[in-house]
């Protein structure tokens, strides 16, 4: 076919736009299937809901709105005068309490000391009584003194089971149970007070605080966020095709909306197993719910990616829910 011919050629159009189709259908299938960058991607932390342990009016404020705070910061204070007098009824209960075991375990040292001694004043009558037994028949004792000792063995035998009696009641009456009671009402009021300020449990930072002083707060009652800073990722939905190519180590570059030229690297930390592809609202699911998005191919679904970032930097401070774009990789 000679240039004229080419020329004239009236399937041009066609062959072109066959061409273009072909080549996009195979654009296609390769990002598809091959590539593993997505813009599906939003930057995210842990979230710690703070609430309260006790219940009662707001005394103190010591953080306010977007404040980074440390562990071990003190938040904010609920009233802690009922819970100290608490604690001080508890302290007194307490002393009460082993102050009374004290004095039951003397009780049973005294028992028997007693017990011993009535034991050594019957068996010393009992020497006499084998003695004066021998004398009466020798003719050397009068009876009487024989009837006296015997009368006395008699009432030194009363006085052993007696004593032997109340030792039973006092190691009876000694039980560590009430000190242990006490203790634990006691450690219990010692928690609240100790609850009555609230303090960061990790590093982040304060947001949702609405807080006021004289503000009634009730226990469990959930009061403001606190967003964990210590590890930061990014959450990217793949589709299935390309979830072949993604393995648990793999290294990503990360590029986030807010900081347009800067770069961030981390690694996929882990590869969601599952997603709820059905949104009910009579059954709700503990999977994660990806909704589906049309393509005019095919519906992909998507899964939950996990990538944590390595190069946190406070020039560059991460803000959850902020758009990003990912890509996956190995050395």
């Amino acid at each position: 076919m000679n240039r004229e011919q080419l020329a004239e050629f009236q399937y041009w159009p066609h062959l072109i736009t066959l061409v273009i189709v072909a080549l996009s259908f195979l654009g296609y299938r390769y990002f598809a299937y091959y590539d593993t960058r997505s813009d599906d991607s939003y930057v995210s932390a842990n979230v710690i809901n703070m609430a309260s342990l006790v219940s009662g009016p707001v005394s103190t404020l010591y953080v306010q709105e977007n404040q980074n705070v440390k562990k071990g910061d003190k938040l904010i204070e609920i009233d802690p005068r009922p819970y100290l007098y608490a604690l001080n009824k508890a302290k007194a209960d307490l002393n009460l309490a082993k102050i009374r075991y004290a004095n039951e375990k003397l009780a049973i040292q005294v028992a028997e000391e007693k017990l011993k001694q009535n034991q050594a004043f019957l068996s010393l009558s009992q020497d006499h009584l084998n003695r004066y037994r021998k004398l009466v028949k020798q003719g050397d004792l009068a009876e009487i003194q024989l009837i006296d000792v015997i009368a006395r063995i008699r009432e030194q035998e009363a006085d052993v089971l007696a004593a032997t009696h109340n030792l039973k009641i006092a190691r009876q009456n000694f039980d560590d149970n009430e000190i242990k009671k006490a203790q634990a009402v006691y450690d219990k009021a010692l928690y609240l007070y100790e609850h009555t300020t609230v303090v960061a449990p990790t590093d982040g930072l304060i947001t949702n605080f609405n807080l006021r002083v004289g503000q009634y707060i009730k226990t469990g009652e959930w009061l403001f966020a606190l967003i964990d800073t210590k590890q930061w990722w990014v959450e990217t939905r793949y589709r299935e095709t390309a979830i072949r190519l993604i393995k648990p180590g793999d290294k990503a570059k990360i590029w986030l909306d807010m900081y347009p030229g800067k770069t961030f690297y981390g690694h996929v930390k882990s590869i969601g197993w599952g997603i709820n592809r059905v949104q009910s609202k009579g059954a709700p699911s503990s999977l994660v719910y990806m909704e589906a998005t049309e393509d005019w191919i095919r519906i992909a679904q998507r899964f939950p990616v996990r990538i944590y970032i390595d190069n946190v930097s406070p020039d560059y401070p991460l803000r959850i829910g902020a758009s990003a774009t990912t890509v996956t990789y190995r050395d």
